[in-house]
């Protein structure tokens, strides 16, 4: 798993299951990344060795990989990678249930995933 900007890692945890408290689901960890503008969260994967706290991340640099999270195979994919956008210093993620209001340290990350996207695009027609 790729980081989609720059920025420096500042919370590694967990994220699914017994460690987090979500018993249904396996144990996958997170990793924040707080760039300029925002946070960005990589979850249900497992972090690359060695990546810590106060890491700088660049654009493109591996920060982990996605893992298994559900425990049974119902014939349905049992990995995803799990992309929350955060408002600058917020260091845990925010559950969000339905019809609660929304947190305003939640950000929408459609603009942010466009514009990753069409560089990842403009890059690989370059090459």
């Amino acid at each position: 798993m790729q980081a989609v900007e720059a920025g420096t890692v500042v919370a590694i945890l967990p994220f699914t299951g017994p460690k987090a408290d979500s018993f249904w689901w396996r144990d996958t960890r997170a990793v924040m990344v707080e760039g300029v503008e925002h946070v960005v969260l990589y979850g249900e994967i497992v972090e690359v060795p060695g990546l810590a706290l106060g890491a700088t991340v660049r654009a493109g640099d591996v920060v982990g990989e996605v893992v298994r999270v559900l425990r049974q195979d119902r014939g349905l994919p049992t990995t995803m990678l799990h992309l929350e956008l955060y408002a600058l210093g917020t260091r845990v993620p925010v559950w969000w249930r339905l019809g609660e209001s929304q947190s305003p340290a939640l950000l929408d990350p459609t603009e942010r995933l466009l514009l990753a996207g069409q560089r990842l695009w403009q890059s690989a027609s370059e090459s």
